[in-house]
Formats: C-alpha cells, structure tokens, sequence
C-alpha cells in the first residue's frame, strides 16, 4: 500500500503492510470470487497477452543494512533499519544520482519509552511513511513488536540533510494492539489505525501530539493493517475493512468543518482488498486475488459512487503460481502504477496507455517465493529484495 507523499500529495504503502522481506509466504486456498465490472466493460483496460510485456533491467545494489520497509517521493528513498540486537533502529535517506545510492546521515531513532536503551529490536518490524512538506520531509516510524503489537510511532522531519523535530506518539491502549499501520503522515497531521476497531487522528499543537479516535463503520471490523488513504485536499479518508457480514467493504469518512471525522457512507466491493491510494483526482484500489485472468486494480472516483464501479481498470498479469496472492501491494505516482506480486512486479502507465510492463528480479538463491517491496520514485521504480535494491529506469 502506499505511504509516501510527492508535492502533488500521493501516498505510497500499502498493506499488506510493506510486505517486508522477512514476511511470511501467504497462500489464499480458497477459491476466487470473480471480479465482475460489466457495467463498466466500454471503459475497461483489457490486459495484452503476458508475452506482449516488455521486461524492464534494474541495477541492484546492496542495501546499507537490515532493510524491513521503503518508502519514497519524488526524489528521495527511504529504508526502515532494524539493526543488530542492541542497537537503535535507523532511517536511511538517498538519492540516485549518477548510477548509485548517496546516502544522508541516517536517523538513529530512539529506543522506544517502551524499552530500556540497548534492548533487543532485532526482531521487531517497522512501518515507514514520508510526506513531503514546504518545510522538509516529514517522516512516520511506526516500531512493531515481534508478536504483532506496537512500540509507538517515532517522527522526524528531514530537512537539508538535518533530522529535526523529533516526536514519539505512545500506543493509545498498550503494547500488544497493532497500533501504527499504516502511519499516514501529512505536516503536523498523521492518521492510523489500531488493528482493531478504532481509526486515529492525531495533530500536532504546541510541539504535542494529541490524538482523537474515529469509530469503525457500525458492526464492522478493522483489518490489523487496513489499507488506508487520504485525499490530496485531506478532506476525504477511505479505509477498507469487513462488514458486518464479514464481507470487504470500502468505508468514506469526510473532515468536517468543526473538526473531527463524519462516516460519510460505506460501499460493498466484490473482493478483498490488499492495498489501495489516492492519486490526482481518482483513488486507485487493488484487489488481492480477484480471480484466474490476473491482477486488477481499480480507478474510482474519490465520492465512491454507488453502486461501486470503476471509471478505469487496470490489468496485470496473474502470478506463476495460482495459489498466490495477486497483488500483495502497490504503489501510485502522477504516471505510473506499480504493483507487487510473490516473485513479480509490473509496472504500467496510470491511464492505462499501453501494456504493463515486468520488471526484472535477480534469481533466487533458495527456490523459494520472492516478496518484494517497491515504491515509485519520480521516473524510476525502486525495490527491495533480498537486502537488495534495484533502481529502474521507467522512461
């Protein structure tokens, strides 16, 4: 899922939250229920043969650590560091300039109140988000405990090389809710989520955060890492989750003028959802296995029009083996669509111009599933594999 912001405010996740490198291989059995838009099939991006893609060549590079999660904007890479035990998480910072990496000093985050200094981290996980702000680069580190519950999010904005504006906003229940994922970061505003039943609004004031909870839709059910986004105005978020019937629905919340969050309207989707972003004028949602054809990605309309359909589809081949996920996350920019698969990643044109195209993964040391992690990064397409990264050139 998306989770970073460019001047023209698109977020990068995603969520399957990161699908960090040491996540575990997730296999759907069951079988697909078949994504029908026919009702919009006039204004359907039907997807070229898999042997019309054209395969793309990265440059692959070392990543400067223990890599667990990535973020970009238009210029600027992120990396989420879980060292050694003993040792600070750190945040990584480069560009790509003239063939390779130039990285700022990283941030050394801070162990968290939750922990004494020098307490082992090294099996914890992280969820990064970036935001890109007339003042800096304004960062979200949320740290996840290794059985899934929160260490609080860690913030910093990056400005002229400096890390400055240091911030910690503490779990709001305790440690064992998976608080923090995703960590959608705008200036002096971030919104979150509890994995349970409440969404988060926090604002800075007076060098402190201070938050306010959103309830879930009536009877619904948050997802433990729900796909998530706000609308470039920040008047609109939409999050995905269960209804009361279990069934995956999209839910519209709208800023009102004295504050706070309405629940504007909920919409029936007719599948589960992996990731989903705003882009311009259109959210983009990913669906996670939709059926046998391939991977499908709609373009809607940020008011969610009901019945849900999309005024764009997007399509992706299908992955080597069934059995997998179809899209695991994806990433939106002002151009182009990314979106991840085990073992594969596609790369098309925003409006659906021309075919997708696969972007070229080093061999597997072991025979096992890949699961990459990506973003885009103005022109250029960034992944993280097997603490590697791969730099492509998209035009």
């Amino acid at each position: 899922m998306p989770r970073t912001t460019g001047p023209w405010a698109v977020t990068t996740a995603l969520t399957l939250a990161g699908c960090s490198t040491g996540e575990q291989r997730r296999v759907v059995d069951a079988e697909p229920a078949k994504i029908d838009d026919g009702a919009v099939a006039a204004a359907r991006a039907e997807a070229p043969p898999q042997g019309d893609s054209r395969t793309l060549t990265g440059a692959w590079t070392p990543a400067p650590g223990r890599i667990v999660d990535i973020a970009a904007t238009d210029d600027t890479l992120f990396l989420a560091d879980v060292p050694e035990a003993g040792h600070p998480m750190r945040v990584h910072a480069g560009r790509w300039q003239g063939g390779q990496w130039r990285w700022e000093t990283p941030w050394s985050v801070p162990f968290p109140p939750t922990v004494p200094p020098g307490h082992d981290l090294a099996s914890s996980d992280a969820w990064l988000g970036v935001d890109v702000g007339p003042d800096g680069t304004h960062v979200a580190l949320a740290r996840i405990e290794y059985q899934g519950g929160s260490h609080g999010i860690a913030l910093a904005t990056l400005t002229g090389g400096a890390w400055t504006d240091t911030a910690e906003i503490a779990s709001p229940t305790d440690s064992d809710i998976a608080f923090g994922r995703p960590a959608l970061r705008r200036g002096d505003a971030l919104w979150t989520a509890d994995g349970h039943d409440r969404l988060w609004h926090y604002r800075r004031a007076n060098h402190r955060w201070q938050g306010q909870s959103i309830a879930a839709p009536p009877g619904g059910t948050l997802l433990e890492r729900p796909p998530m986004d706000l609308s470039v105005d920040g008047s609109r978020l939409v999050i995905a989750y269960q209804d009361a019937a279990a069934k995956p629905a999209l839910a519209l919340y709208v800023h009102k003028n004295t504050g706070g969050h309405a629940l504007a309207g909920t919409r029936a989707l007719p599948g589960p959802v992996s990731a989903l972003a705003f882009a311009g004028a259109e959210l983009f949602v990913g669906f996670t296995r939709p059926g046998a054809d391939g991977a499908i990605v709609w373009a809607l309309a940020p008011t969610l029009p009901d019945p849900l359909a999309p005024a764009r589809r997007l399509e992706f081949p299908a992955p080597a083996d069934p059995k997998h996920e179809h899209l695991s996350d994806f990433d939106v920019s002002a151009d182009w669509v990314l979106i991840l698969q085990p073992d594969a990643v596609w790369v098309r044109d925003r409006g659906a111009a021309g075919p997708p195209r696969r972007l070229d993964l080093l061999p597997a040391g072991d025979g096992k599933p890949r699961r990459p992690a990506g973003v885009l990064m103005g022109t250029f397409a960034v992944l993280l594999v097997d603490g590697r990264l791969g730099t492509f050139a998209l035009e």
